[in-house]
C-alpha cells in the first residue's frame, strides 16, 4: 500500500512521538501550517518550534510543506480546522491508498497493526477507518498515568474522528466524514460509552491502540490548548 499523512503544526508537545510512531509506514507526510503562525481562533501558534522538530525527524525526506491562511476562514474554530484538513487532503491528491490524519498528540501504539487494519478496510471498500484511541489525562507521581475508562475500570475508546480516509474523501466536522467507515475496537462490543450501538469490524489488543496524550502537559500547556484547539470557544478554559 502506498500511505501519506498529514500533519497540521502548531503544537509541539507529543509531536516527535507522534511522527516517529508511523513515520516508517509512510510515504509522504504533508506538514500544512497558518502562515501567520495563527491558530484558527487567532492565537499564536509554536509552528516554528514544530518546523524545527521535524527537520530532526525527518531523515528520509519524507516531508513537504504547505502554507496558508487558516485563521481568517471561518467565524468557528473546528469549522477553521475542518477546512485546513481538506487542504492538507487536497494537496495530497489521489495517488494513495490511504491518507493518515493523526493529530500531533496522537501516538500509534502498533504500527503492524494499524497495517493490519487498513488492509481489512480495503478489502471490505471502506472510505475512512475508525481506529480506537485511549484517552490520557495526566502523569501521577508514582509514573503511572491516568486514563479514561468505563465502570470497574474496563478498557474504553475514544474516536474523534477516522484516523485514515481515501482519497477523496470530503470531510464534514474536524475528522468525520458521511463515507463508509471500518470500525475498530479492542473488544466484541463497542466499548465507546457514547457509541455502545456500533458494530465492531475488527477488534485489536488494547496496547495496538492510539495513545492520545492531548491532556498530559502542565497547567501553562493545558491553558495553551485551550486556546488554539478547535474547541477554543466551545468551553470557559
Amino acid at each position: 500500500m502506498r500511505i501519506a499523512a498529514y500533519i497540521m503544526l502548531g503544537d509541539p508537545a507529543f509531536l516527535r512521538q507522534s511522527l516517529r510512531s508511523y513515520y516508517n509506514i509512510v510515504d509522504e507526510v504533508l506538514a500544512i501550517f497558518d502562515s501567520e503562525r495563527l491558530s484558527w481562533a487567532g492565537r499564536p501558534l509554536e509552528v516554528d518550534e514544530c518546523l524545527e522538530i521535524i527537520r530532526g525527524v525527518d531523515t528520509q525526506s519524507k516531508v513537504r510543506y504547505l502554507s496558508g491562511d487558516f485563521h481568517n476562514i471561518s467565524d468557528h474554530p473546528l469549522e477553521a480546522e475542518t477546512q485546513q484538513r481538506q487542504a492538507a487532503l487536497d494537496e495530497l491528491g489521489t495517488e494513495w491508498d490511504w491518507i493518515l490524519q493523526i493529530d500531533t498528540d496522537e501516538i500509534v501504539g502498533d504500527q503492524v497493526q494499524l497495517i493490519i487494519c487498513l488492509r481489512s478496510a480495503e478489502e471490505a471498500a471502506r472510505m475512512a477507518l475508525d481506529y480506537p484511541a485511549r484517552w490520557i489525562y495526566t502523569r501521577c507521581n508514582n509514573g503511572l498515568y491516568l486514563e479514561r475508562c468505563r465502570r470497574l475500570w474496563q478498557i474504553s475508546a475514544n474516536y474523534p474522528g477516522p484516523i485514515a480516509v481515501k482519497p477523496g474523501v470530503k470531510l464534514r466536522h474536524a475528522r468525520q466524514t458521511d463515507d463508509p467507515v471500518w470500525h475498530v475496537d479492542f473488544a466484541r462490543h463497542s466499548t465507546d460509552p457514547y457509541q455502545l450501538w456500533r458494530t465492531v469490524d475488527q477488534i485489536i489488543p488494547a496496547s495496538s491502540g492510539l495513545w492520545h496524550m492531548s491532556w498530559v502537559r502542565s497547567e501553562e500547556g493545558f491553558l495553551q490548548k485551550g486556546v488554539i484547539s478547535g474547541h477554543a470557544g466551545d468551553l470557559d478554559w
